[in-house]
């Protein structure tokens, strides 16, 4: 149903401090060949660190976390690299949580209750534009877009 053709797969960043979830995430991002899951972090602290050295495409963000939250993290991160897509994946929906994400450059937040393969697909190809230069080709045809679309 959509492009195989990348040249290399996404690598992502998972910052989410319950392992439980942690875990679900990385199974679901292995059901996806162009996803590459490069490190985890269970805080703010060790995600700049693990964002230095492994050098991700995406990051997967929680919002609170012990000690610096995933707002001021993903702060950082952007400071760092404009061109990393940062998605926040919160239990807090509040309008406010979604305004402070978008005000520190998160592009996206996706409910954890609501958070699949599906989900996660829509929110990154619709922005695949901007990371051109990393080799990948991310399109789904348009078919699959207008469908996923629908189940926002």
């Amino acid at each position: 149903m959509y492009d195989m053709s990348y040249k290399k797969p996404l690598r992502i960043l998972i910052v989410e401090d319950q392992p439980a979830f942690q875990e679900l995430v990385t199974l679901i991002l292995a059901a996806d060949p162009r996803f590459k899951l490069v490190h985890t972090a269970s805080n703010g602290e060790q995600a700049l660190e693990a964002f230095a050295s492994a050098s991700p495409d995406l990051v997967l963000i929680d919002f609170l976390m012990p000690g610096m939250d995933g707002i001021e993290t993903a702060r950082q991160m952007r400071n760092s690299n404009p061109r990393v897509l940062i998605i926040m994946v919160t239990a807090h929906t509040e309008e406010v949580v979604a305004r402070l994400a978008a005000e520190a450059g998160i592009e996206a937040v996706i409910p954890k209750a609501q958070f699949s393969l599906a989900r996660l697909q829509q929110q990154v190809w619709q922005r695949d534009g901007r990371r051109s230069d990393n080799g990948c080709r991310l399109n789904f045809y348009d078919d699959v877009r207008m469908k996923q679309a629908g189940d926002s």
